[in-house]
C-alpha cells in the first residue's frame, strides 16, 4: 500500500506538470505575439523619429511627410512576417503549431504640438480581415482633424484622391498619449523616459457595427533620454481582436488534441492582473471565441457561461481576482454545473490522484473541472493572468493511462524478479549438490588413506602378539606382508613398521 501510495502522488505530479506544461506555453504565447510585434513597431518609430530630429530638414510639417511614408514601408514589412506559435502539450501529446499574422493595427507618431502621423491597417472597411491588411496613412494637424488616406502601396507609395475619412481629433485627449504626458508633468526632474502600456481604450476604426477596444505599448519622443524634454509619443497599437484570435486558435487546438474537450467545459481567457490604471484591474481582456464588444466588462459579466462560473469560482475561492496565491500557479477543481446553477455554488472536487483515481467522490467528466493561471508581464506595472479550464475527465484519463502504464510496468518487474529469483534458486541448488557431491568424494579418499595404514597395524598387532609368545619365526604372512608392503604415513607407526623388519 505505501508503494502504490507513492505510485499514485507521482502521477498525479505527471498530470499537473502536463497540465502546467500546455498552461506555460500558452501564457509565453501570449507574451511573445504581444510584446514582440509592438516592440519591434514601437523601435522603428524611435529610429525614424531620432533619424529624421537630426536630419537638415527645414520644416516640421516635411518632416511629418517623411516620417509618415517611411513608416508606411516599415509596417508593410512588419504586416508581412508569420510567425509560429508553437503550444507544448507534455504528456497529452506532442507539441502543436499554427501560423499567425504578428499584428500591430496602427503605429502612430504624436507631438507636443497636436500634430500626428501614423499607418494603419484596412480601418475603415466593415469586412476587416485581422490578417489581410491594407496601409492607411493617418495624418493630423493643430487644426484638431484627423485625415485617413488611402495609399497605393504596391509601387508608387502615394496617396489615392481625398481622404478616405476625416474627423474631429485631439490628440492629447487619446488614451496612448496621456499615458506618456501624464507620466511628463508628474514624475521628478531627471527621471528616465519609460516604455509603458497604455490603459484598454475605446479605437474608431470607422466600422458602422461600432469601436474596437485596444491598448498601445508607447514610448515617450525625448532625445535627451529623460522626461525632461519630452516632446511626444510613440504608440503601436493592438486591438483585443488579435488577442481574441491568439487565445482562440490555441483552445481549437487543444479541443482538437483533447477528447471530450469542447466550448461547454474548456476556456481561455485573459483577466487584466495588474495595472498602471487601478480602475481598470479586474476586467476581462479576452476570452477564445468571445464575442465582439465595444466597452470593457467584468469576467462575471462575460457572455460565455464557463467564464463566468469559473470567475465565480475564483471570488468564492481567492476573494477576487488580486490574490497573491494566483502567482503561484496552483491547479484548483470545481463543480461546473454548481458554479452555473441558480444560486450558484462553489463545490470543490477531489484532485486527481488521492489514492484513486475516477474513485469515490468524483463526478462526470465534463462536471468538475482543473483551471490554472499564469501570469504575463507586459511591463513593471501592468500584468495579464491567463487562465485555461479544462474537464477533469482529460487529467483523470492521464491519470488512468499513466497509472495503467505503471501497472503494467509493475508486472513486467515483478515477473522478471521472480524469473531471476528462480534462476538463482536453480543455481544455488547446483552449487549446494555439487558440493555434496565432492563432500563425499573428499570423505571417501580419507577414510581410505586412513584405513590402509590402520590394516597394516593389524597385521602389526599379529606379529606382536607372536613375538610375546616368543614365536620368532620369519617366514609369517604377517611379517611377509610387513616387509613388502608400504609403510604407514603416521610417524610413529611407520617407524615402528621398519624396526619389526630389520
Amino acid at each position: 500500500q505505501p508503494q502504490w501510495q507513492l505510485i499514485d502522488e507521482l502521477v498525479t505530479k505527471q498530470v499537473t506538470s502536463s497540465y502546467t506544461s500546455l498552461l506555460s506555453s500558452m501564457a509565453s504565447v501570449v507574451s511573445e505575439y504581444m510584446l514582440a510585434p509592438t516592440r519591434c513597431a514601437v523601435k522603428s518609430g524611435w529610429l525614424l523619429t531620432n533619424s529624421v530630429h537630426h536630419s537638415s530638414i527645414s520644416s516640421h510639417a516635411r518632416e511629418i511627410d517623411i516620417l509618415g511614408f517611411i513608416a508606411l514601408q516599415e509596417m508593410t514589412s512588419l504586416w508581412s512576417q508569420n510567425g509560429t506559435v508553437t503550444l507544448d502539450f507534455g504528456d497529452f501529446g506532442p507539441p502543436s503549431t499554427f501560423s499567425i499574422n504578428e499584428k500591430v493595427e496602427r503605429l502612430l507618431i504624436g507631438f507636443t504640438d497636436g500634430s500626428l502621423v501614423g499607418v494603419s491597417t484596412n480601418t475603415s472597411v466593415a469586412s476587416y480581415n485581422l490578417f489581410d491588411p491594407s496601409a492607411f496613412l493617418l495624418t493630423s494637424n493643430s487644426s484638431g482633424r484627423m485625415y485617413e488616406w488611402t495609399v497605393d502601396n504596391n509601387s508608387t507609395w502615394t496617396l489615392i484622391g481625398p481622404p478616405a475619412r476625416e474627423w474631429e481629433y485631439n490628440l492629447s485627449q487619446e488614451p496612448f498619449y496621456k499615458a506618456q504626458a501624464d507620466m511628463a508633468r508628474s514624475v521628478k526632474p531627471n527621471t528616465p523616459a519609460e516604455t509603458l502600456w497604455s490603459p484598454m481604450y475605446h479605437v474608431d476604426f470607422g466600422f458602422s457595427s461600432g469601436r474596437e477596444i485596444g491598448l498601445s505599448l508607447t514610448r515617450p519622443i525625448a532625445y535627451c533620454g529623460t522626461y525632461d524634454c519630452f516632446e511626444g509619443i510613440i504608440a503601436a497599437l493592438v486591438t483585443l481582436r488579435y488577442v481574441e484570435t491568439l487565445a482562440t486558435r490555441a483552445l481549437s487546438q487543444i479541443q482538437e488534441r483533447l477528447p471530450s474537450v469542447d466550448g461547454n467545459c474548456s476556456s481561455i481567457f485573459i483577466v487584466n492582473y495588474r495595472s498602471r490604471f487601478p480602475d481598470q484591474e479586474s476586467y476581462l481582456v479576452v476570452a477564445a471565441n468571445g464575442l465582439k464588444r465595444g466597452h470593457l466588462i467584468h469576467a462575471n459579466e462575460s457572455d460565455q457561461s464557463i467564464v463566468r462560473a469559473t470567475a465565480f469560482a475564483f471570488e468564492s475561492r481567492f476573494g477576487g481576482w488580486q490574490s497573491e496565491e494566483l502567482g503561484a500557479g496552483d491547479l484548483f477543481y470545481f463543480r461546473l454545473d454548481a458554479a452555473s446553477e441558480s444560486p450558484r455554488r462553489f463545490v470543490p472536487c477531489v484532485e486527481p490522484g488521492n489514492g484513486s483515481f475516477g474513485g469515490a467522490g468524483t463526478y462526470k467528466e465534463r462536471t468538475c473541472v482543473g483551471v490554472g493561471t499564469r501570469i504575463v508581464e507586459l511591463d513593471s506595472s501592468t500584468a495579464w493572468l491567463v487562465v485555461m479550464v479544462l474537464p477533469q475527465g482529460v487529467l483523470r484519463g492521464l491519470g488512468h493511462a499513466a497509472q495503467a502504464q505503471v501497472k503494467v510496468l509493475e508486472k513486467e518487474t515483478r515477473e522478471e524478479w521472480q524469473k531471476a529469483l528462480h534462476d538463482e534458486q536453480a543455481i544455488t541448488l547446483g552449487i549446494f549438490s555439487a558440493m555434496i557431491v565432492l563432500s563425499i568424494c573428499m570423505a571417501m579418499a580419507l577414510s581410505a588413506l586412513v584405513a590402509r595404514p590402520l590394516r597394516h597395524l593389524s597385521s602389526l598387532g599379529t606379529l606382536m602378539r607372536r613375538l610375546g609368545d616368543l614365536d620368532f619365526a620369519h617366514d609369517s604372512s604377517e611379517l611377509i606382508d610387513l616387509r613388502t608392503g608400504s609403510r604407514s604415513l603416521i610417524d610413529e607407526v611407520g617407524k615402528l613398521q621398519g624396526t619389526f623388519c630389520r
